[in-house]
């Protein structure tokens, strides 16, 4: 697999990056960092203001789709102690299955089994609606198709909605959003968003969506189980149908 990391650093992460970024060194990953107080010279430091879609947004014009055919994104606080094992899956995962995003299990994270899951497709390997994108490998054609719609997310900064953009096109492609849980990234139960702003910002991109995405985006919001229509799978009879409080 030719594949291109990004850590993405922010402030009190900079030891976790140094980190991740020494147990990737073969790997060349780049560090996009929101961190004034640690701008090393070879990371691409673009400042304390910006806020995760700044980074993906960075990270997205970085990434060389001629040079490499998947994108990895980790976030400076996810932890784990064999990447090559995860990578080793992804591969023969891809070459069975031809996903469009891959992605560990996460141990802090809203997408829990039961608002996510739709079908195993082998042992420990499921179609989910999204993965947790603290650590997730996206394939270039879904990469090129969200530069193509750049505009959803125009006026996006804390970044609700780069996931359910991706995952809706590779799920409309049948193209399997794929999460691993033979593998357990660690992340910290904490978050610095605020809550409302991110979900204000992810409603208008949805309501910007062309009506195919809209739909794929709100199986994956609320219905996962009818996302299966994507992958000729009969929907099982009770569907994990969520309600948000």
């Amino acid at each position: 697999m030719k594949i291109k990391p990004f850590i993405f650093n922010w402030n009190g992460q900079y030891q976790n990056t140094l980190l991740l970024e020494n147990q990737l060194k073969d790997l060349n990953p780049i560090i996009i960092n929101s961190d004034d107080n640690n701008t090393l010279e070879h990371w691409v430091n673009i400042g304390n203001e910006c806020y995760f879609s700044d980074q993906f947004r960075k990270a997205l014009e970085l990434f060389d789709d001629s040079e490499y055919d998947f994108l990895w994104h980790i976030q400076a606080d996810a932890s784990y102690d064999n990447w090559q094992e995860i990578l080793d899956s992804a591969k023969k995962t891809f070459e069975k299955y031809n996903w469009g995003v891959y992605a560990p299990n996460v141990n802090d994270t809203f997408y829990i089994s039961e608002r996510t899951d739709v079908h195993e497709i082998e042992n420990n390997i499921k179609i989910v609606g999204t993965p947790d994108n603290t650590c997730w490998i996206i394939h270039k054609d879904f990469i090129k198709l969200m530069k193509d719609n750049l505009s959803l997310m125009k006026d996006n900064t804390l970044g609700w909605g780069w996931d359910l953009i991706i995952c809706g096109f590779s799920h409309l492609e049948s193209r399997p959003v794929i999460r691993d849980y033979s593998f357990t990234v660690k992340h910290p139960p904490s978050t610095g968003y605020k809550k409302e702003i991110a979900e204000k910002e992810m409603m208008e991109m949805y309501l910007h969506c062309p009506e195919k995405l809209k739909e794929a985006i709100y199986y994956i919001k609320m219905s996962p189980n009818k996302l299966t229509k994507y992958y000729g799978i009969e929907p099982p009879k009770e569907e994990n149908i969520l309600i948000y409080r």
